[in-house]
């Protein structure tokens, strides 16, 4: 058998699979899988990161929840938050800023990081990973761009025809074309079929639609088939079974054991959709006009942070004022910077900024000039005691990770000049030179924004 066989040596093996091993880390640009390669994950799609910058590479998600996941994003669309405070950059002799209006024109797939201060390109975020080497540069997937400057850089970034960026688009496209999917091409059903799914559907829509405007529960205590009474969902569908021939034929026991539509997921995708039609009607209600906001946080039963928003404002048609519960939202912890963060990131899913919430008069003027002086207050304050606290907080996160600390009574070195002596401690140069100088610049900011002007509208008030 040797003479038409011949061994392989181990060497030879390990060799070349530490050669396929190398190539294929070098594919996906070093970034190892963090799923697990038989059981995924259950990912909630509903709180997928909406900031850029929080968004893990699609690499990373188990290969059975990939087209799941940017799904998702596709519907949702592109992180385009409005009515922020851009920040500014010093490029050249000049300040540079993001500008909203590039929105208007790079609509489908231009995204702001607020975390980052970066542009992101949804579409090549979405399909990098899956071409390699061949997916371009990292500038609007990873790294971000941020050279305000160079506006040329965003039309170059979609370029000609066979770019990356128009291979991207046409995956997305074919992403969202279920019709032409390879699942639904292997499980094709008649028209007789859809039409019994259609039935069931809208038997369970209006049911739910029933419970919600009744504000009634949807579930039971006992939903066996042996229990006297399994919930109010399921026993309307009974009721609607007696009452129409029709749907009693397609629905429950005469339905697929698959394609009932009426597992507790069915109903929690049901009324999640009657709440966006919901929320689209008050944002149309709204629309360009003025508006209140209501925030309370509290916390749950399992002790997490969660913060209900309350939208009041006047309707246009009628004249009435209303209010409208929009969302609750979970936060880490409670600080005002924490909620401004979470409250933009749902302004920015309904196109909603705050720039509308403080455009108010009157009363609500008044409230919005005590904030600002409340603010410069406050960083007046930092100013002067904020230093040891912010240094310790520094501290603490460099002890935590491991991360060597800076002694501040040693001398400060200028890294441009290192031979010279600057004749100051690192204390003395990061509290006055830095620390100082920063808060300061806010300071003046405010002073130039909030000045003399708004005293005299609130003695006017």
């Amino acid at each position: 058998m040797e003479r038409f066989f011949k061994r392989k040596l181990s060497s030879t093996l390990d060799d070349t699979s530490n050669v396929g091993e190398q190539s294929l880390r070098e594919n996906v640009n070093t970034v190892q899988p963090s799923y697990s390669p038989v059981m995924p994950k259950k990912i909630d799609l509903k709180d997928l990161p909406w900031d850029p910058f929080d968004r893990k590479r699609i690499i990373e998600y188990h290969p059975d929840q990939r087209d799941e996941i940017r799904r998702a994003y596709l519907i949702r669309g592109p992180c385009q938050p409005l009515g922020h405070e851009f920040p500014k950059t010093k490029i050249g002799n000049k300040d540079r800023r993001f500008n909203p209006e590039w929105y208007e024109k790079y609509k489908n797939w231009l995204e702001y990081s607020l975390k980052a201060d970066k542009a992101y390109c949804l579409y090549c975020y979405l399909f990098r990973d899956h071409f390699g080497r061949q997916g371009g540069s990292d500038a609007f997937v990873v790294d971000g761009f941020c050279g305000w400057n160079k506006t040329e850089r965003l039309g170059s970034h979609v370029g000609e025809v066979n770019s990356f960026h128009h291979k991207a688009l046409k995956k997305c496209d074919d992403l969202l074309r279920q019709k032409q999917s390879i699942p639904v091409a292997f499980h094709k059903q008649s028209d007789i079929v859809k039409n019994e799914h259609r039935i069931r559907l809208n038997a369970s829509i209006d049911v739910s639609r029933f419970l919600l405007n009744s504000a009634l529960p949807f579930r039971g205590h006992d939903e066996s088939e042996k229990s006297l009474h399994r919930g109010n969902f399921l026993e309307m569908i009974k009721y609607t079974q007696n009452q129409n021939e029709m749907i009693r034929k397609v629905t429950l026991k005469n339905a697929p054991g698959n394609n009932q539509m009426v597992s507790p997921k069915i109903q929690k995708d049901i009324c999640h959709c009657f709440a966006q039609e919901i929320l689209k009607s008050i944002m149309k209600e709204i629309g360009d006009d003025v508006f209140a906001l209501l925030v309370d946080e509290s916390s749950d039963v399992s002790k997490k942070e969660q913060m209900a928003v309350v939208l009041r404002y006047v309707d246009d048609t009628s004249g009435v004022v209303k209010e409208r519960f929009v969302g609750l939202v979970h936060v880490k912890e409670t600080s005002s910077l924490t909620l401004k963060y979470a409250i933009d990131n749902l302004f920015a899913e309904f196109g909603l900024s705050l720039k509308q919430a403080l455009q108010r008069k009157d009363q609500d003027i008044l409230n919005a000039i005590s904030l600002v002086e409340s603010t410069k207050r406050q960083l007046q304050e930092f100013r002067v005691h904020g230093r040891d606290s912010l240094l310790k907080k520094v501290f603490s996160f460099c002890d935590k990770y491991d991360i060597e600390k800076l002694d501040m009574t040693e001398a400060y070195v200028n890294p441009k000049n290192r031979r010279k002596k600057t004749g100051i401690t690192n204390e003395h140069y990061y509290s006055f030179d830095c620390f100082n100088v920063v808060v300061d610049m806010q300071i003046a900011e405010f002073n130039d924004r909030f000045n003399e002007k708004m005293k005299t509208r609130r003695e006017q008030i």
